[in-house]
């Protein structure tokens, strides 16, 4: 009896020594782009390409430039397009740490408003070609010249206005992606005491007094005063833990 044969169809295998073609990386021309384009700001800034770059793969591409003071680092996707830009402050010193971080958008809501709709558009523009990623880039760098070149020069840092949006805004996302502010699954029912809130922070995770402190505050309503009476400490330490998780990369 002859076995019957499936309806679903099968795809054809490999021939013998033969494997399949990698696909070809997305923008794989960003960097030289990005160094043609940018070569102005590189001259006035001294905006070099940051060494540990990461290789285009087949859905995004990334190039960061930095100097002493700051990273620009530029992010595009394939599906659905899009481009991300963060200017990162260096902490001063020289040592290369990031201070604070900036996504673009919120800088140009303060600085350059009438653009935000164009940044929110560029990420489509550029993933068409070539040409188009070139021109995308070429009106990027002018754009950066004329609002951040405080941040680019060391001159300014990035705002505390600007920071603590930033911050709110990740705080909100958290909140309604994970169920608490700190990116944690809720561990209460309700509203808990203090001491339940608190109830994991022992000698050895001392640090967990921070993200506890920041859901006191943002997730269940409790007051500076209330968590620095309970933990023992002064109000200004209690906004030192909230600044400290709210600079956290």
């Amino acid at each position: 009896m002859t076995p019957r044969k499936s309806g679903k169809p099968t795809s054809p295998r490999p021939a013998a020594g033969r494997t399949r073609k990698a696909p070809e990386p997305f923008m794989p021309d960003l960097q030289q782009i990005c160094c043609e384009e940018f070569g102005f700001l590189a001259d006035i800034f001294k905006l070099d390409l940051a060494s540990d770059l990461n290789s285009p793969g087949a859905r995004e591409s990334s190039v960061r430039l930095r100097n002493e003071y700051v990273v620009v680092s530029l992010h595009f996707e394939a599906l659905p397009p899009m481009m991300n830009v963060a200017i990162s402050q260096l902490a001063p010193g020289g040592e290369g740490r990031i201070y604070r971080t900036c996504p673009l958008a919120y800088l140009l809501a303060h600085r350059c408003p009438e653009k935000r709709s164009w940044l929110g558009m560029a990420g489509d523009v550029a993933s068409r070609g070539s040409e188009d990623l070139r021109a995308v880039l070429r009106e990027l760098a002018q754009l950066l010249s004329g609002c951040a070149a405080d941040l680019l020069g060391g001159t300014a840092g990035i705002p505390d206005e600007i920071m603590a949006e930033v911050a709110a805004d990740r705080r909100r996302q958290l909140k309604l992606c994970f169920g608490t502010s700190t990116g944690e699954s809720p561990r209460f029912q309700s509203r808990p005491s203090l001491p339940d809130l608190f109830s994991d922070v022992t000698d050895e995770t001392l640090w967990l007094r921070v993200p506890r402190t920041v859901q006191a505050i943002y997730d269940y309503g409790y007051s500076v005063n209330d968590v620095a009476t309970f933990l023992g400490l002064s109000p200004l330490v209690v906004r030192a833990f909230v600044a400290q998780w709210d600079q956290t990369e």
